[in-house]
């Protein structure tokens, strides 16, 4: 082991050109730079005053100065710096790379894992192709490109990240600005504005002080303790707890369901637009189930409230456990109160439906069967007769499968959604479990084909002798035969 210690002063600049194995930089006291190495052939070095150049051509560890300014153009190993409070500029790493205690950051590209914290300014990196976790930054943190997972945390300033391609997590960082996250994403105590372009996986929301504004989330959203005005496009279902300050303005479409707790004695002005069901709870809406399209007013109406859905809609200005906000994952677990009633309804709809059509058919058919009792029947007469009852069943058969098209088009439009969300939780990394999806809606049973009694041959002649003496009209029993084409 060979060594190397040049005389410095408190605040020396260190340009380390290139290092062909894995370097570390440790700060210590003494106003001296000890270079340790294996080869004395390996190492080039160059002194003007407080500047010092090298190149190593094997693994590295240098202590220096607390107050070092450090400048790493090319690693091709690991690199580890702890304990140096001067600038830190990289360029290329082709390993890892952990700082620990350092002074600001300006990174050009770590092609593994990136590992930051306690960085006493802001941390600004072009390209991280492996994971990043970050913490305790003074400043902001600016980032182009992360490939992997990134998480961030406690960001005294603004987050930019223009890519992420895996999940995304912040906890107590300041404003948040994300184009793209392909993966999940889930931040928590923002003091702030939240602002994302795209989230290709769900989105956890929680305790943002500013505005929440999502041009797509292609999964589900949970928002909770949202004091801000909040703007989001969701493919999935959205659970949302809001608190609704005067002011406020909230805006959610969503292709699933969407379920939102606010509190009881909220000021707001909604408008709820739905495909499918609208279920209001302990507030003073003028109805608690509508369809399709309602507007109404609690309190002053000082906030307002927009929820559009493809799905079903519930709001409830319940409390809970005694007070407002808490277990809101267990009680508004997308619907968990009504899952069940709308997994039922598109079933029970459909079955409705078909016992109605059942019906129908089997009294026309009494009908028909009181008529030819009295009237007697021919056979033209009777051909027609099976002709038109066999036409209203085909009727009643199409409109049955119809409606069981549809039952099951929505059973397997939910078990999509459930396959995408298993998905995204086996994913590698800190990916969160979404919200449970909807129960999938129950098919109908396919009725009974209602029984048609045919007429006998001595009804036939009957009916044949009353045409024949002019008691009965062909006309006449194609108005009684009419009712059975409706």
């Amino acid at each position: 082991m060979a060594q190397k210690m040049l005389q410095t002063g408190k605040n020396p600049t260190l340009i380390i050109d290139r290092v062909e194995g894995n370097l570390v930089v440790r700060g210590w006291e003494r106003p001296e730079l000890l270079i340790n190495y294996d080869d004395e052939e390996n190492l080039t070095l160059n002194q003007t005053g407080e500047t010092i150049s090298l190149r190593c051509d094997e693994d590295c560890t240098i202590q220096a100065p607390h107050g070092t300014t450090l400048q790493v153009r090319h690693i091709e190993g690991d690199g580890q710096v702890h304990s140096v409070q001067g600038e830190i500029q990289f360029g290329q790493v082709d390993g890892n790379l952990q700082l620990r205690n350092v002074g600001m950051i300006s990174l050009e590209q770590v092609d593994g894992d990136f590992l930051a914290k306690q960085v006493q300014g802001d941390l600004r990196a072009h390209r991280i192709e492996g994971n990043a976790n970050i913490g305790d930054v003074q400043g902001h943190c600016l980032i182009e490109n992360i490939d992997g997972d990134a998480q961030l945390q406690a960001v005294q300033g603004e987050v930019k990240l223009e890519q992420v391609s895996g999940n995304l997590r912040l906890r107590e960082v300041g404003s948040v600005t994300a184009g793209q996250v392909e993966g999940d994403f889930s931040a928590k105590q923002v003091r702030g504005d939240v602002q994302v372009q795209q989230i290709s996986g769900s989105a956890d929301v929680s305790r943002i002080q500013g505005r929440f504004a999502a041009e797509t989330i292609e999964g589900d959203l949970a928002l909770t303790n949202g004091e801000g005005d909040v703007l989001a496009k969701v493919e999935g279902n959205a659970a949302l707890q809001l608190a609704l300050p005067p002011g406020r303005e909230v805006r959610i479409t969503a292709a699933g369901d969407i379920t939102c707790q606010i509190p009881p004695a909220a000021s707001a002005k909604f408008h709820l637009v739905s495909e499918g069901d609208i279920l209001i709870n302990k507030l003073a809406a003028p109805t608690r189930r509508a369809k399709g399209e309602i507007e109404f007013i609690v309190g002053a109406g000082e906030a307002s409230l927009v929820l559009v859905a493809e799905g079903n809609i519930v709001i409830s200005g319940s409390r809970v456990d005694g007070q407002w906000g808490q277990n809101f994952e267990n009680e508004f677990n997308f619907g968990a109160e009504f899952r069940p009633e709308f997994g039922e309804r598109a079933g029970e709809f459909a079955q409705q439906i078909a016992s109605q059509i059942e019906q129908q058919v089997s009294g026309l058919t009494r009908q028909l069967d009181e008529k030819l009792a009295s009237l007697g029947t021919g056979d033209e007469l009777a051909s027609r007769v099976q002709e038109k009852v066999q036409a209203a069943m085909r009727k009643a058969e199409e409109k049955i499968s119809e409606a069981m098209r549809n039952a099951e088009r929505r059973a397997q439009e939910a078990e999509r959604r459930a396959a995408e969300m298993d998905v995204r939780q086996r994913r590698q990394g800190w990916g969160f479990v979404p919200p449970v999806p909807p129960v999938p809606p129950v098919p109908p049973r396919a009725p009974k084909a209602p029984k048609v009694a045919s007429a006998s041959d001595e009804e036939r002649l009957m009916i044949l002798r009353m045409v024949g003496e002019g008691k009965i009209s062909v006309e006449q029993a194609e108005q009684l035969l009419a009712a059975l084409s409706g």
